[in-house]
């Protein structure tokens, strides 16, 4: 990397977006707080709930060699609260997850979970503002979801904070502009993780061509700041969207350009970006295929693309819902566009209610994971099995089953075996 840092321009349009917004948001929230009747009529409720589970893991830290097994108990304190007004549409759930390991493997494995979502009216039918904060413990590797694995093997807690005001400017003519701007915090907890701040802009018009085709044209500026290399990037797009039939099913289209800026490379990185799909729904099926090439965020990396091609099988009767997908995932350096890994990857669920009160619950992931850097491939077979019985009101008891198999001829710190039985109780109030 270049030793000389280039200077970043200013942005301008933020800037003004920022003092815009202040302004704005004081008026009806001091208007809010001092006026009591705006909150008459109001839906607000609160769910508590607590799961305490015992599970026995043989292979807690998901090694080859010196396995270490424990015995882990599990404490979950959560809530769901929703808070809905003519002006406002809050939902947020939270919990604590703490386990203690008998044997001592692993000590202050404890992760608080939250996901706040907000919908404010500010201006009737034309300013809204939306806030987001997702608290989560997810994995340091886009290829690889651990947290289906482990409760913190290769993890990192994180916290995603986003505010979103926008302008929606409706009319009489069939042209609906948007006009928004998205302050984006992601916070990890692993040094390795790299935090990073998105100053974003964004403006679309979404036209109605028919009653049921609408076209999207739009474009956006993300300032992207960080400890290891910001970047900046510009995206423009269109395409149309066509429903058909009378159960809702489409097909869209969205293809533009990204233009990614890098702190210490020379020069922009272009790419042609798409976002393409169908979904065909019937009486008690859904069938979807997307097609997709997009940058997305890396815990390690800031930044990867991400070509996905994802078809997936969806099915619900009375008593039986599953639903298989079947995926090709390429991960590629941002800033070169060089393929670094590929995964094929084949998802299942099935959800059988046995009785009115027992249910039966069976999932597999079946993947071939490429490191094209290294010419080195795992194969990961992921399964579980649980049972669920509802025993009184509002109490559930569960049986869990999981099993991981991953191996590589080629890497063998990659190969390992974990089973991990659990019991769970559950109580709602």
């Amino acid at each position: 990397m270049a030793e000389i840092q280039r200077t970043r321009k200013p942005s301008i349009i933020i800037a003004a977006t920022c003092c815009v917004i202040f302004w704005f948001l004081m008026g009806p929230v001091s208007l809010f707080t001092v006026c009591p009747q705006y909150a008459e009529g109001a839906e607000f409720s609160v769910l508590p709930s607590l799961t305490i589970g015992e599970e026995y893991n043989d292979n807690v830290y998901l090694t080859r060699y010196n396995k270490l097994d424990d015995y882990i108990t599990e404490a979950v304190p959560a809530f769901s609260l929703v808070y809905r007004t003519s002006l406002t549409d809050l939902n947020l759930s939270a919990s604590y997850d703490y386990r203690y390991y008998a044997k001592g493997t692993k000590t202050g494995d404890y992760t608080f979970r939250a996901n706040l979502r907000d919908h404010s009216t500010l201006i009737d039918n034309f300013f809204f503002l939306d806030i987001l904060d997702v608290a989560d413990r997810v994995s340091l590797t886009t290829t690889t979801n651990f947290a289906t694995q482990s409760s913190f093997v290769n993890q990192t807690d994180s916290n995603i904070f986003t505010v979103n005001p926008y302008f929606v400017m409706r009319n009489d003519t069939r042209y609906t502009p948007i006009i928004g701007y998205k302050y984006v915090n992601t916070w990890y907890q692993e040094s390795t993780g790299i935090s990073t701040v998105d100053n974003i802009g964004y403006a679309e018009m979404i036209t109605d061509l028919s009653s049921k085709v609408t076209f999207t044209i739009g474009v956006s500026y993300t300032e992207d700041v960080n400890k290891v290399e910001n970047y900046e990037q510009t995206k423009v797009y269109a395409g149309p969207k066509y429903t058909y039939a009378q159960n809702n099913s489409f097909l869209y289209l969205l293809i533009g350009e990204s233009f990614l800026d890098f702190q210490y490379e020379n020069g922009v990185t272009k790419h042609v970006i798409w976002d393409a799909g169908v979904t065909n729904r019937y009486s008690t099926m859904v069938l979807s295929y997307q097609m997709r090439s997009d940058y997305i965020p890396d815990p390690q990396k800031i930044l990867r693309r991400e070509d996905r091609y994802v078809a997936t099988l969806a099915k619900d009767t009375i008593r039986t819902s599953f639903s298989i997908s079947l995926g090709l995932f390429e991960y590629r350096n941002a800033a070169s566009n060089h393929l670094e890994d590929t995964v094929y990857r084949t998802t299942g669920t099935l959800t059988h209610a046995i009785s009115p009160t027992l249910t039966l619950i069976l999932y597999e992931d079946i993947e071939r994971q490429e490191n094209n850097l290294n010419d080195t491939i795992v194969d990961l077979w992921e399964s579980e099995v649980r049972l669920e019985r509802r025993m009184l009101k509002n109490f559930t008891i569960a049986l869990d089953y999981k099993y991981t198999n991953s191996y590589s001829h080629d890497s063998y710190p990659d190969n390992y075996v974990n089973n991990r039985f659990s019991v769970q109780l559950s109580k709602s109030f």
